[in-house]
């Protein structure tokens, strides 16, 4: 049950939800721009449906790509519309208990198009791609932009990083290959079609699905 009634319609859940690390907590974000908690061991025999409560949250704009939890700084890392937000995980799951319990939010960035990919935090850098064209890499303490990288067409697959290299692609059809450094082109690699799915990562190796229907082997070393 979701006490705040105007959160119950949850539209259009397109991210992976997150689990915080001892499993207590599921946090998830929907397309009508609201954030969930719950905790799954709500469920359990004799509770009424009724019984179990859900947080939610409210952003500006639809939650398209998924959820990143730092517990570390007890950081929740939201993407909507073209903005990366970072919400207090912990103030969250109080509201499962309490629905007026507030959020500490803020504003980290704002890219120059609506951000669909999930954030990654990787060698001190929050990563994240833009249907601006641009991959980016902030300081995940303060929003400080740290580099870009500017690719011909709208980015919108989930970076995935192998050693130094981060892989990111999109409506280009091209996977790009980007220092973690300094966040300059390594290599790039010519889809038939555009790329959607998050390249994965085995070993020396990437994997990268178009909408053509193909699978792509490349090394993440050169890209060949």
């Amino acid at each position: 049950r979701i006490p705040d009634g105007s959160a119950e319609n949850l539209d259009g859940i397109y991210g992976e939800p997150v689990f915080s690390q001892d499993g207590s907590t599921v946090f998830v974000g929907d397309y009508n721009g609201h954030v969930y908690a719950f905790r799954p061991g709500d469920y359990r025999e004799g509770v009424t449906q009724e019984s179990v409560l859900a947080a939610s949250w409210k952003l500006e704009g639809s939650v398209i790509g998924g959820l990143l939890l730092n517990e570390a700084t007890d950081t929740l890392y939201v993407t909507a519309e073209n903005r990366v937000f970072s919400l207090r995980a912990s103030d969250l799951q109080q509201r499962i208990i309490n629905r007026d319990f507030p959020v500490r939010q803020e504003v980290l960035f704002e890219a120059g198009g609506e951000i669909w990919s999930t954030p990654v935090l990787e060698d001190g850098k929050l990563l994240f791609a833009s249907l601006d064209g641009n991959l980016y890499a902030v300081d995940p303490t303060n929003g400080d932009e740290i580099w870009r990288f500017a690719a011909a067409s709208g980015l919108v697959t989930t970076p995935a990083v192998a050693g130094d290299v981060v892989l990111v692609a999109g409506f280009g059809s091209t996977v790009y290959g980007v220092d973690i450094d300094s966040g300059t082109e390594e290599w790039s690699f010519k889809a038939r079609n555009w790329i959607w799915g998050r390249p994965v990562i085995d070993g020396a190796r990437a994997f990268v699905a178009d909408f053509d229907g193909m699978v792509h082997a490349l090394n993440v070393s050169d890209g060949e």
